[in-house]
């Protein structure tokens, strides 16, 4: 009897042990995640501050570049760390979207690209997965983003609908995610046609079928 309770205490110091090292390891890993965003949210607003400087590159009306090519950096894209693949890299505001938020900050679709740019604007964001609750999903993406919102938008207008997701109707956009090729131009963006619904027999079908 002695031997099993003995044996009972250190499985359950074994297993509180793990919990706290685990704990340890994934709080360890958000910070290192949450610093990796604010670098590549820094390294993207730099470049395209260069870019802008160098006027090589078509502009919005307030001098910044209306596409963020891959090309610009050698070492490597910056990447929003919260948002892996499937997410893809980014997507940009429509040309007369004049918000500094998306209109979808919140991650709920692979669809969804882990960062946003506003090329009239010139802002990146980062945006995130939801929390165990609201307020902490505000808080992250306050964190990360550098802002100080007290709730996220939230809207459904088409007309900002970010270039690069899901278009309504019988076409979905691809963008292709390749090292040599500019992220977002246009020429890139290949349309494939949704699987068609299966055509439901008339009326009339049916009922010849059935004599």
């Amino acid at each position: 009897m002695r031997l099993l309770i003995d044996t009972l205490i250190a499985l359950m110091l074994t297993a509180l042990l793990g919990g706290l090292i685990w704990n340890h390891r994934y709080q360890e890993q958000q910070t290192l995640d949450r610093q990796t965003v604010h670098r590549s949210l820094n390294q993207l607003h730099e470049q395209v501050l260069y870019q802008r400087s160098l006027g090589r590159v078509a502009q919005s009306d307030l001098g910044f570049p209306r596409i963020v090519e891959p090309t610009w950096f050698s070492s490597g894209l910056p990447r929003n760390a919260i948002a892996p693949p499937p997410h893809p890299w980014m997507d940009i505001a429509p040309p007369d979207d004049m918000a500094s938020h998306p209109p979808d900050p919140v991650l709920t679709h692979p669809a969804q690209a882990g960062l946003w740019y506003n090329a009239n604007l010139g802002v990146f964001r980062a945006r995130v997965p939801a929390q165990i609750s609201q307020r902490a999903t505000i808080r992250l993406y306050n964190d990360l983003n550098g802002t100080q919102l007290t709730g996220l938008p939230q809207t459904v207008d088409a007309r900002r609908r970010p270039i690069a997701h899901d278009e309504p109707g019988s076409t979905v956009i691809h963008v292709r995610d390749d090292a040599n090729r500019p992220r977002f131009n246009p020429q890139y963006i290949e349309r494939q046609p949704r699987d068609p619904e299966p055509k439901r027999p008339s009326l009339l079908t049916q009922s010849n079928d059935r004599r």
